[in-house]
This record gives C-alpha cells, sequence and structure tokens, in this order.
C-alpha cells in the first residue's frame, strides 16, 4: 500500500464509484464505452482524465507496492479530484454491480444494436469476473 494516501472501501465512498460510472455511460460515446468494456475484459483499467482512473489487482505483481489484494479493483482519485489521494478498493462484485446499475439507468440512449453489444460485453465480464 502506498504512503500518503487515503484508503477506503466501498460502502466509505459509493459516490465516488457511481459518478465516475455515470461519466462513462452519460459522456463517452458509444465506441468509447466499447473501447472501455473490451479493457475492463482483459482486466486493463481506464482513466477519466489525469487525476481519476482505475486499476483491476491483476496489472500489479503481488510484491508492488500500489498492489491492493487479489481480485479486486482500485479507484485512484488524485488531487484535485478530491482533496487527498485518495483509492477505493472493490470486490469483483461490487466493480460489476456499479457498472451494471449505472449502464441500466443509460440503457435507453442506445439503439437496440448497442445494447445488444453492451449486453453481451457486460455477460462476458461477469462471467471471467467469477460472479
Amino acid at each position: 500500500m502506498l504512503d500518503n494516501v487515503y484508503y477506503f472501501n466501498f460502502e466509505e465512498k459509493e459516490d465516488l464509484i457511481f459518478r465516475f460510472f455515470e461519466r462513462i455511460f452519460k459522456y463517452k460515446k458509444y465506441s468509447e464505452i466499447i473501447s472501455i468494456l473490451d479493457g475492463y475484459l482483459e482486466f486493463c483499467g481506464n482513466g477519466l482524465n489525469e487525476e481519476i482512473f482505475i486499476y483491476f489487482s491483476s496489472e500489479f505483481s503481488k510484491y508492488d507496492e500500489e498492489y491492493f489484494g487479489e481480485n479486486k479493483v482500485a479507484f485512484y482519485y488524485c488531487y484535485p479530484a478530491e482533496e487527498k489521494d485518495t483509492i477505493v478498493i472493490l470486490t469483483y462484485k461490487e466493480f460489476y454491480n456499479c457498472l451494471f446499475k449505472k449502464y441500466k439507468l443509460y440503457e435507453n440512449t442506445f439503439s437496440n444494436n448497442e445494447n445488444i453489444i453492451i449486453k453481451d460485453k457486460l455477460n462476458i465480464l461477469k462471467n471471467k469476473l467469477e460472479i
């Protein structure tokens, strides 16, 4: 774990996580969303900007100081996104459930064909995360 960083679990910073996914589904183009989901399918995180990004635990060695546990996802919020550098760690289940909930809120903004592809990718992700 890193020094001078505040760590939280999902329940403590739930609002930050839902806002992260809201920014994806509300403001990103369909092609960008597909690219992000394809990254998730390969257990690769993404960034919204220079201050807000996520990593899957598999992107780090167990001996790396940034390693945060097995089968988890970390949301990094660096200053000025948060007053203090903050990392929120989620289980795969929490990560998937947040992602899916936000998708459902914006489902009607996509065409039928787009929804079929997004749902398919979400189902594949759910299986890969072993949820």
